[in-house]
C-alpha cells in the first residue's frame, strides 16, 4: 500500500481525462479483475485500463446491451464475471468478451442501478434508485423492500462484512442492516449524525465507517462515534470511504477533496487533504480504490480518474515545509539531519525520519544570523562548524562562538557570489566564485586568490572535488583544472562548463565528469593524474541529455545521474568503454511517476548529494528529492496478452488456420500493469519467419505481410526497459494453408496429368507413325505394282515407238514411263544418229579440226 510515512501530496499523483482516452470526466465507479485490467464506469460508458490504452464499451459499440451508458457501480464475481450497473440498462454481466443483459424485462423492479455488493454465498446484492434492495441468485430475483423493512427507496451504498451481514445506506432513509429476512433501520435517533448516508465501508476491525452528509462516522458495539471539519475533516459531505492495506483510512468527500487518517486512528491520527490547491484535478471525490500493486484510484466528479501510487522518490516542496522550491545543495550534519540550501527561503533543516508529519521542517534565515536567503551552497567543515555560500553577500560560518561574515575584498575575498565550497584534507577551505578561486586558511583568517594567470581554464569556476590522493579539481565554465604539487594544469577534456565529479569507488583511476554540453564524461588518468583516455556520453551515442548536472555513485555501483530532463540510473559497466552509436545506452529514467515534483534538476555543486544512509538527493525546480537506492525494485515483467489478431484488417478470433492469399497479419499486444507501465519493454518474433527478436514500437503492435504456406508461431515477452528480459513467453500457434494449386494434391494430380498426356501423346504418335507406315507400304505396293507391270509385255509402235497404255491410249515413250517407272529423261542424240543426221559434223568433232 501506499507509504504511510510520507505525506498525502508526496504521492505521485497522475490524472486521466477525456483527452487521455476515458470516456467521460466523472468517474463513478472503479474495479479490477483477475486480469489485472482496471475498469472504470463513467457516465458515457464503461472503459477498461491496461495502463497505456482504453477500450470503451458503450451504446455506440454494443447498441444491443446498453441502453444507457451511465455506469453506476461495478463488482467481480469469481465464476460469474464482472458486473455492470447502469442508470437505466439495469445489469450487464460481462465474462470474457460476452456480455448479457439482465433488465425489468427479466424481472428487476428498475434498470437504475447504484450500487453492488457481491455475497459470500455467490449471490449479488442490487441496491436500485428508488426500488429498493434486489437479491440475484442465478436467474432468480428477489426484491427487498419495505415489506422485508426498508425505510427508504433510494440506495446509494452496499457492503457486507466479515461476518456476512449486509449494510445498506439510504439517501434519506439513514442506514440498515440486515438482520435474518428483515432490515432493521438505524437513524438520527440510534446516533446516526444524518439519515442521508453515501457510503458504508466495514473495517478490519468489525466496525463499519460510514460516510453521511453530516460527517463521518465509526459504528462499534459502543455505537456511534463522529468526526467533522471540527475535528479536521476537509469537509462534512464524506462521499466514499476505503481503509487500506496499512490500516490507513480515506474519504473522499463533496468539495474538500480526499483525506487520509493515518493508520485509522481518528483520535491520535493527523488528518492531512489533498485538494485542488495540491495538484487533485476536482475536490469532489465519488468513489475510491485500492489495487493489487498499492496503488490508490479516485473517480472524481469532473476531473476524470487520479491515480496516487508511492513512487521511487519522495519529494520535499512547500507543500511538506520547504522554505523554496529551488533549493540548490545539500549537506548532513552529526545527527544525520539534512541541511538544504534554498536560492530564495534560507536555509532548511529536515529530519528524515520525520518527514511525513507536521514540523518536520524547520528554517534559518537572515533573521537568524544567515547573510542571505539565497543560498548556493552548504557544508560541514571537519570542526562541525557550518558554511554557507550565498548568492552577492559572501560566506559565512557558524561555529560556537556565533556567525562570522566575510564580504567582497575582505581579507583577500574576490567575489561576495560563492557557488562551492570544498574543505580540503588540509583544512582549507576552498571557495568557487565568478571572479575565481580562493582559499581560507585558518590560521592566517585571509583568503588566498588564483585566477586563469595560475593556470585556472576561467575564472568563472563552479565545481571544486577532493580525490582520495589528495589532489584538487576545479571545474570552470571553460574545462577542467587539477591542482598538484600547488600548481594548476589543464585536464585534457573538451573544454566545456564542469558542473560535477566524482571517484570511481572501485577504481581510484576512473573519475566521472558531469558537463554541460558534451553530457557525461569518464576521464582514465594514471598515478601521475594525467588523462590516457576520456570517453563521452552524450545524445549523439544513446545517452539522455547533453547537459548533466549531477553525477553521484550509489553503493551498488550505479551511476545516478541528472540535467534538465530528469533524472537516470546506469550501471557502470554499461559506460566502461567508448560507446558506439547506438539507438540508446542502456539506463532507467525517473520521472514525476515516480514521485518527483519536478524531473528537472538544477542547482549547485550539490545539487546531487548521497548522505551517511546511501540515500540519494536531487535539487530540482520544484523542491528538494531523495531515492533510496536500497529499497529500489525493478518492476516485475508483466506476462503479454494479445489484444486481438487481425487478418486482412478482419479480427480473426479463435480461428488458427489463415488462407494464403491473406496479405497481412496485424498482432496488437498489452502488458498489464498500473504502476510501472512506462517502464515496462515488449518484443516479439515470428517462428517459422524470422529467428531474431524484435523490440515493439510505440503503438504495442507487430505486423507482416505476405507469408508463405506453412505453421508459424507468434512468439512475444516483457521486460524492463533496458532490455532485460524476464517475463514469459505468450504463444499464438497458427497456419498458414496452402492454395489448391500448392497442395500435394495438385502435384501428384499434376504428375498424373503429365503422366497421362506423355502416355497420349506417345500413342497419338504410335498411331501417326502406323498411319504412315500403312500409307508408304501402300505407295511402295503401287510403285511395285507399275514396276511389274513395266516388266511384261508392252505395246509399242515399231514405226514411232509409242506405247499403248492401259486405257488404250498410245502415249510417247517418254510420257508413258514418267508415269510409270521413277525415272527422268535428259534428251542427246547418238553418233549414228548424228552421222545420219549431220553427216561429217559428228566426226570432226571426235578429231578436234576446225572447219
Amino acid at each position: 500500500a501506499l507509504d504511510p510515512a510520507k505525506r498525502i501530496t508526496q504521492y505521485s499523483l497522475t490524472a486521466w481525462k477525456v483527452a487521455d482516452g476515458l470516456p467521460q470526466a466523472t468517474v463513478r465507479c472503479v474495479e479490477q479483475t483477475p486480469d489485472g485490467y482496471l475498469w472504470v464506469g463513467t457516465e458515457a460508458g464503461l472503459a477498461r485500463f491496461d495502463g497505456r490504452r482504453w477500450d470503451v464499451l458503450d451504446r455506440r459499440s454494443h447498441p444491443e446491451i446498453f441502453e444507457n451508458s451511465h455506469v453506476y457501480a461495478l463488482a467481480y464475481v469469481p465464476g460469474q464475471g464482472l458486473w455492470i450497473a447502469t442508470y437505466g440498462s439495469g445489469l450487464i454481466l460481462y465474462d470474457d468478451g460476452e456480455m448479457r443483459r439482465v433488465g425489468v424485462e427479466q424481472g428487476l423492479p428498475s434498470g437504475r442501478i447504484t450500487s453492488l455488493a457481491p455475497s459470500s454465498d455467490g449471490s449479488l446484492w442490487v441496491g436500485t434508485y428508488g426500488a429498493g434492495v434486489v437479491r440475484l441468485r442465478g436467474d432468480e430475483i428477489e426484491i427487498w423492500d419495505a415489506s422485508r423493512g426498508l425505510v427508504h427507496p433510494v440506495i446509494f451504498d452496499l457492503a457486507e462484512d466479515s461476518e456476512g451481514t449486509l449494510w445498506v445506506a439510504t439517501y434519506g432513509g439513514g442506514l440498515h442492516r440486515l438482520a435474518g429476512e428483515r432490515f432493521e433501520p438505524l437513524g438520527q435517533a440510534d446516533g446516526l449524525v444524518d439519515d442521508h448516508v453515501w457510503s458504508v465501508h466495514p473495517a478490519a476491525d468489525g466496525a463499519l465507517w460510514v460516510g453521511t452528509n453530516g460527517g463521518l462516522q465509526r459504528l462499534t458495539a459502543s455505537g456511534f462515534e463522529t468526526w467533522t471539519t471540527a475535528d479536521g475533516l476537509s469537509h462534512d459531505r464524506v462521499l466514499s470511504v476505503l481503509e487500506d492495506g496499512d490500516g490507513n483510512i480515506w474519504l473522499g468527500t463533496y468539495g474538500g477533496g480526499l483525506n487520509r487518517i493515518q493508520g485509522g486512528d481518528i483520535q491520535g491520527g493527523e488528518i492531512q487533504t489533498l485538494g485542488r490547491l495540491d495538484g487533485l484535478s476536482s475536490d469532489h471525490v465519488w468513489t475510491l480504490f485500492e489495487d493489487r500493486e498499492g496503488s490508490l484510484w479516485l473517480g472524481t466528479l469532473g476531473g476524470g480518474l487520479v491515480q496516487l501510487k508511492d513512487g521511487a522518490f519522495t519529494t520535499l516542496s512547500v507543500q511538506e515545509g520547504l522554505s523554496s522550491e529551488l533549493p540548490s545543495g545539500f549537506a548532513e550534519d552529526a545527527e544525520g539531519r539534512i541541511w538544504i540550501a534554498g536560492r530564495s527561503g534560507g536555509l532548511d533543516i529536515l529530519d528524515p525520519d520525520s518527514w511525513g508529519q507536521d514540523g518536520a521542517v524547520s528554517t534559518l534565515t537572515v533573521r537568524d544570523g544567515l547573510p542571505s536567503n539565497s543560498l548556493w551552497s552548504v557544508v560541514f567543515d571537519r570542526r562541525g562548524d557550518l558554511w554557507v555560500a550565498s548568492s552577492g553577500r559572501g560566506p559565512a560560518r557558524r561555529g560556537p562562538s556565533g556567525w562570522t561574515y566575510w564580504r567582497s575584498g575582505e581579507k583577500g575575498l574576490a567575489d561576495a557570489t560563492i557557488f562551492a565550497l570544498l574543505e580540503d584534507l588540509d583544512g582549507d577551505m576552498w571557495l568557487a566564485t565568478n571572479n575565481g578561486l580562493n582559499r581560507y586558511r585558518a590560521e592566517t583568517d585571509r583568503f588566498d586568490h588564483f585566477t586563469v594567470a595560475d593556470g585556472l581554464g576561467s575564472d568563472q569556476v563552479r565545481t571544486l572535488f577532493e580525490d582520495r590522493s589528495g589532489r584538487l579539481w576545479v571545474g570552470t565554465v571553460q574545462g577542467l583544472v587539477v591542482r598538484e604539487d600547488g600548481r594548476f594544469r589543464a585536464v585534457s577534456m573538451p573544454k566545456v562548463a564542469v558542473q560535477a565529479m566524482v571517484q570511481d569507488a572501485d577504481d581510484p583511476g576512473i573519475f566521472w565528469v558531469a558537463t554541460g554540453g558534451e553530457g557525461l564524461i569518464r576521464l582514465a588518468v594514471d598515478a601521475a593524474g594525467e588523462v590516457v583516455q576520456a570517453n563521452g556520453f552524450h545524445t549523439g551515442n544513446g545517452f539522455f541529455d547533453d547537459q548533466i548536472r549531477v553525477v553521484v555513485e550509489d553503493e551498488q555501483g550505479f551511476l545516478w545521474v541528472a540535467g534538465s530532463r530528469g533524472v537516470v540510473r546506469v550501471a557502470k559497466q554499461d559506460l566502461a568503454a567508448a560507446p558506439e552509436p547506438m539507438d540508446r545506452i542502456p539506463y532507467v529514467a525517473f520521472g514525476e511517476r515516480d514521485g518527483m515534483k519536478s524531473s528537472s534538476v538544477y542547482g549547485g555543486q550539490r545539487a546531487g548529494f548521497k548522505d551517511s544512509d546511501g540515500r540519494i538527493w536531487f535539487a530540482t525546480l520544484n523542491g528538494a528529492t531523495v531515492v533510496d537506492p536500497d529499497r529500489l525494485e525493478s518492476p516485475a515483467a508483466p506476462d503479454v496478452a494479445l489484444r486481438g489478431v487481425w487478418v486482412d484488417g478482419v479480427e480473426v478470433g479463435e480461428t488458427r488456420q489463415f488462407p494464403s492469399k491473406s496479405k497481412s497479419y496485424r498482432f496488437e499486444l498489452t502488458a498489464v500493469t498500473l504502476s510501472v507501465p512506462e517502464k515496462i519493454a515488449l518484443r516479439y518474433r515470428l517462428v517459422g519467419f524470422e529467428s531474431e527478436w524484435r523490440r515493439v514500437d510505440g503503438a504495442r503492435a507487430a505486423q507482416y505481410g505476405l507469408l508463405a504456406p506453412g505453421d508459424y508461431v507468434f512468439e512475444t515477452m516483457a521486460g524492463d526497459e533496458n532490455g532485460r528480459w524476464s517475463g514469459s513467453v505468450t504463444r499464438f500457434p497458427f497456419t498458414v494453408q496452402p492454395a489448391f494449386h500448392q497442395t500435394g494434391t495438385f502435384r501428384l494430380l499434376l504428375l498424373l496429368m503429365m503422366a497421362v498426356s506423355g502416355v497420349s501423346l506417345h500413342l497419338l504418335r504410335v498411331a501417326h507413325l502406323r498411319r504412315r507406315e500403312l500409307e508408304l507400304r501402300e505407295r511402295i505396293d503401287e510403285a511395285l505394282a507399275r514396276v511389274k507391270s513395266l516388266q511384261g509385255m508392252l505395246p509399242i509402235c515399231a514405226s514411232c515407238k509409242k506405247i499403248r497404255s492401259d486405257e488404250g491410249y498410245w502415249e510417247q515413250i517418254e510420257t508413258y514411263l514418267d508415269s510409270h517407272a521413277d525415272v527422268t529423261f535428259s534428251h542427246g542424240i547418238c553418233p549414228t544418229c548424228a552421222d545420219d543426221l549431220f553427216p561429217g559434223v559428228a566426226a570432226a568433232a571426235e578429231s578436234g579440226e576446225e572447219r
